[in-house]
């Protein structure tokens, strides 16, 4: 999204950066209104311009786009499970536009990990924030995904070796001869996972064209520090969390190939799975399987973990946004257009679920996690945005038709 010269921009946000407004030249005249348009028509931005209040719908926005994101977190311990989905793709819409979406999914896996109670479940629940960064990734490492995983996939649907490790599964294969076949088929698995792993690491240290996205690794790095300070020595495996829990083992086990340009056959579904489980032991540092048939690959995932930790350090230390990535904008620097359209999904999520957000005694009594001033201030911007929109548009202030208005 382009800017204009009299917009008021933040600068992009790396971890432990304060973000603060960085002013802009701007033209305190308001322009004159345009032949056949309507001199009661809002041209303002959704700030207050020559004394007109902003919209109950701008101060909504506003409300949840305040540094720290304590709206957003406070209405994600207001709606259901259930609803994190939809609320998540209204969330990526909103500040996609303003250019939030990295600091705001970085400021709710902060509060996830802050309150997970073990490292051995970190970014393991289905919470709003990775909800939020699912979508999300889905948007800016699409590309991405692609370059690494279509020849992988391509290579899957073609090969014609076995990799079947369990010697309970060879049926075809003689008992004296399963030990030695289980050794050469988890060599040719081990090579198949090499082959994702070395392009993931070659994209990184040796092509930096087709390196992951600055939003991914900011958002790795983010976790990755969060989690060193509250888990010291988890902070690796908060990183491949996002890198492989969220976002490539899903791919693999899924095999949504079809998006990739390349079938993957439905007999290989076992290989996926094996593939599946390599791979997201090495990202979790684990040496050991629960199944004493996966035990062949001890060796190779015990080789890979070091390579993994390297290469997690190297992407959460390079999490720079490239040279011409667009500034993050306030609020105040859109006009009501561009509002409409940002908030449009969120507006959209509330007016369907407008109960969940009046207030009543129950919700008194279980005020969320961001107290009881952040609570009601949410509650009140929503509910004033619903009866704004109920009651729709009005044409003019005071009820009185301008020189190019007729009231019916």
């Amino acid at each position: 999204m382009g800017t204009d010269s009299n917009k008021v921009e933040l600068t992009v946000g790396i971890v432990g950066t304060v973000i603060e407004p960085v002013p802009r030249p701007s033209n305190d005249d308001h322009e004159p209104t345009k032949e056949g348009s309507c001199c009661c028509s809002d041209s303002s931005s959704p700030a207050e311009v020559g004394g007109k209040a902003a919209s109950p719908k701008a101060e909504l926005v506003k409300l949840l786009l305040q540094p720290g994101y304590s709206a957003v977190i406070e209405m994600g311990e207001i709606v259901k499970p259930k609803d994190y989905s939809p609320l998540a793709g209204a969330l990526v819409h909103l500040t996609d536009t303003f250019g939030q979406a990295p600091l705001l999914i970085n400021k709710l896996i902060e509060h996830d990990i802050q309150n997970t109670l073990s490292d051995d479940i970190i970014l393991r629940n289905e919470s709003l924030a990775i909800k939020t960064m699912s979508i999300y990734l889905q948007l800016c490492a699409q590309q991405y995904v692609k370059r690494i995983m279509t020849p992988f996939f391509k290579h899957l649907a073609s090969t014609e070796l076995s990799y079947e490790i369990d010697p309970e599964r060879l049926d075809d294969v003689p008992v004296e001869e399963r030990e030695q076949v289980v050794a050469s088929n988890a060599k040719n698995l081990a090579g198949l996972c090499a082959g994702l792993l070395d392009a993931i690491e070659k994209a990184e240290f040796e092509d930096t064209e087709q390196r992951a996205p600055w939003q991914l690794r900011n958002i790795m790095s983010n976790a990755f520090h969060v989690a060193c300070e509250k888990f010291p020595g988890s902070e690796i495996k908060a990183a491949n969390g996002i890198l492989f829990l969220r976002l490539l083992t899903p791919i693999i086990l899924g095999a949504q190939s079809k998006e990739l340009g390349a079938m993957v056959p439905s007999e290989k579904r076992r290989l996926r799975m094996l593939l599946a489980k390599v791979v997201q032991n090495i990202a979790n540092a684990v040496n050991d399987f629960k199944e004493d048939s996966m035990m062949p690959m001890h060796m190779f995932v015990a080789e890979r973990i070091e390579r993994n930790q390297r290469l997690m350090k190297f992407m959460c230390a390079k999490t720079e946004p490239p040279v011409g990535t667009p500034r993050m904008l306030s609020p105040d620097s859109v006009g009501p257009n561009e509002m409409d359209e940002s908030a449009s999904k969120l507006l959209e999520f509330i007016l369907e679920r407008e109960d969940v957000f009046t207030l009543n005694e129950e919700q008194g009594n279980a005020i969320g996690i961001a107290g009881a001033d952040v609570h009601n201030e949410l509650v009140n911007s929503i509910i004033n945005t619903v009866e704004a929109e109920k009651l729709g548009p009005k044409p003019n202030s005071g009820g009185v038709a301008c020189c190019c208005c007729s009231i019916m």
